[in-house]
């Protein structure tokens, strides 16, 4: 072989030991992220954020409606509704 094909070949196997070597875009350790209807892309922690506040929010919401409807009960302490519990 003469230095040329030599110098070509060596060239051509450094390029591909480079590119092999190279993480491509998949390979790469993506950060999770979402866009909302505006269009802002956010990561997890903040939907992490706002899963809390909304588990907290559905949690206070049914604690108010279930303390806000007394069972209702005559004067003669009969049963729910008025009538005599039996």
């Amino acid at each position: 072989m003469n230095r040329l094909t030599t110098g070509l070949l060596l060239g051509f196997g450094v390029v591909l030991f480079l590119l092999a070597t190279k993480p491509t875009k998949a390979q790469q350790e993506a950060r999770w992220t979402w866009e909302d209807y505006s269009g802002k892309t956010h990561t997890r922690a903040e939907l992490d954020d706002i899963l809390k506040a909304s588990e907290l929010w559905v949690n206070f919401k049914s604690s108010i409606g279930r303390a806000s409807v007394p069972e209702r009960r005559n004067a003669e302490g009969g049963g729910p509704e008025g009538r005599e519990s039996r």
